[in-house]
């Protein structure tokens, strides 16, 4: 029951991102095929499940503004973008990697469910802020409830939509697409793409998939992982990777075209939604318009290619002012103090108790000092020592591998994205420089190393069976090690066990300060609108139908 649950939303998601597609070129009464629409030269229809959730997302954080997710209202929408899918004839291309995308990397990816669980994260706040979300329209400063409802990501407005009772399983599946879009992106590029930086970048990446099972502390080098229930280190990783790629790519290739822009910015405001960390995109994606400027793109262009992320990032910054009454939260500089739910440093006790967590670097510090208490925790340094020892088997991999027959000079580009990757990491790390925080950053340091490919040729002449076939059980082993080897056990001792994930069931304490509960035990309220995490006095007030709290 299960596999079948899984094809049906997977199914489902792609055909509301198909559906959001035609019902754009009905409107603009384009004539073009949507499926063989290429980004990056992939087709656009391997592209939708990506852009499902981004509609489904975006659709219920404006719908939110007036109704709760529970509304049968953004039901019968969801059907109708669907319905829309009856208006155009799939196209499928490519057949080979169409089964490999929807049925091959799935199937791997689903046994992973027999040893998942929830991240620590969703009984904090994550499942209790979809749950507002469910139940309630947007609600003005409910960061005071918990600060990290302040946050309320993307994910949160994608995730509450697909609650089935008790049983949170869907919200595991949501992650899943993500990785299955990775991969699908990493061979088609190998294959199909006569590019070759994506080419032996994606195969790099694809061999440090391999590698990030062994080394220091057991593995890990900053390779994606399956994450628990709720967790978005591998979700924002992927649309990170993909999006400074994209970028990168255009660069090094001079692809200066509006399209491009739309894409770019699409792909950096999901980023931005999901992770706070997506902002520093934008420093490459400047450079990029800038670019494009200069080689003919008139600006006027620029901007109208550039309105639907702006639209849409508005709408997230309003939606940020009223929640927690920052326009980025939690940076204090955003922060309106003269609206009634906010208090002015609010936001940067919320930021400086992150800093401190992750051991952020304080400028001015003595950075060798902070490096070594920073690298006293093995889930630091070890993935460090990792990736390190990685990034130079990749470099040796492109010194045997290739030879040099060409001077064509990179070196302008070669600082343009390492000037980004290097303000990326000292940003990363002046924030919260928790090593799961950066695998989006570990993936396109690797692209560095195949920037100038062009100056290289193959040493070795390989038939071409002989490196399909290798190439392919190496993307396999890559996946199929990605899942535990207890969701491996415990698939073959009983497959056709039927998997729930249900929330824990805690007990609660009336609040001795006024509004609301604390849990007995913790501060993890789970699902409980009225649960806070400690005690704290709140203020409910009702103002023109919309719930707002207050600080007392």
């Amino acid at each position: 029951m299960n596999i079948v649950i899984y094809f049906l939303f997977n199914g489902g998601v792609t055909l509301i991102g198909r559906g959001s597609a035609v019902l754009i070129k009905k409107i603009m009464k384009n004539k073009i095929n949507l499926d063989t629409i290429k980004i990056l030269n992939l087709n656009l229809l391997f592209i939708y499940p990506l852009l499902g959730l981004f509609i489904i997302g975006n659709i219920s954080l404006i719908g939110n503004f007036l109704i709760p997710i529970d509304s049968i209202i953004f039901k019968i929408l969801f059907l109708f973008l669907i319905f829309m899918n009856t208006f155009e004839k799939i196209n499928v291309k490519n057949t080979k990697l169409f089964i490999t995308n929807t049925i091959c990397i799935p199937l791997l990816l689903f046994l992973s469910i027999y040893s998942i669980n929830f991240a620590q994260d969703a009984g904090l706040y994550q499942l209790n802020s979809q749950f507002w979300i469910k139940s309630s329209r947007t609600v003005i400063g409910i960061s005071n409830l918990h600060s990290r409802y302040g946050y309320s990501s993307i994910s949160e407005f994608i995730g509450a939509n697909f609650w089935m009772e008790n049983n949170f399983i869907l919200l595991h599946f949501v992650s899943l697409i993500f990785i299955t879009f990775f991969f699908t992106f990493l061979i088609n590029n190998i294959f199909l793409y006569e590019n070759n930086f994506l080419k032996y970048t994606s195969l790099s990446i694809i061999l440090m998939g391999i590698l990030d099972n062994f080394g220091f502390g057991g593995g890990r080098n900053g390779f994606i992982d399956i994450d628990a229930v709720m967790k978005q280190d591998t979700a924002f990783a992927v649309l990170f990777f993909f999006g400074s790629i994209f970028i990168i790519n255009q660069v090094i290739n001079e692809e200066f075209n509006p399209l491009n822009i739309l894409y770019a910015s699409l792909i950096i405001l999901f980023s931005i939604q999901l992770r706070i960390f997506g902002f520093v995109m934008l420093f490459i994606f400047l450079y990029y318009l800038v670019q494009s400027f200069l080689n003919g793109v008139k600006l006027v262009n620029i901007f109208m290619y550039l309105s639907p992320a702006i639209f849409l990032f508005t709408i997230w910054t309003i939606k940020n002012i009223m929640t927690s009454g920052c326009m980025i939260y939690p940076v204090e500089v955003s922060c309106i103090d003269s609206l009634s739910w906010y208090e002015y440093g609010l936001a940067s006790l919320e930021s400086n108790d992150l800093n401190t967590f992750h051991m952020a670097y304080n400028l001015g510090d003595n950075i060798s000092l902070w490096f070594k208490n920073w690298s006293m925790k093995d889930t630091n340094i070890n993935p460090i020592k990792n990736f390190s020892l990685t990034f130079m088997f990749l470099i040796l991999f492109k010194r045997v591998y290739f030879k040099k027959v060409a001077r064509k000079r990179y070196k302008k580009k070669k600082v343009a994205s390492s000037s980004y990757i290097i303000f990326c990491f000292l940003i990363w790390m002046l924030s919260a420089p928790s090593t799961r925080f950066a695998i989006g950053l570990f993936l396109i340091t690797v692209c560095l190393i195949f920037i100038d490919i062009e100056n290289y040729k193959n040493r070795f002449v390989i038939p071409n069976i002989l490196y399909k076939t290798s190439v392919a059980l190496i993307i396999f082993i890559s996946i199929f090690t990605l899942n535990r080897l207890e969701s491996y056990q415990n698939f073959f001792s009983d497959p056709f066990r039927n998997i729930e994930l249900a929330s824990n069931e805690i007990k609660y304490v009336s609040n001795l300060s006024g509004w609301g509960v604390t849990p007995i035990n913790g501060s993890s309220c789970w699902i409980n609108l009225y649960c806070l995490p400690k005690e704290k006095n709140i203020q409910q007030k009702e103002i023109y139908g919309y719930t707002i709290f207050l600080l007392r």
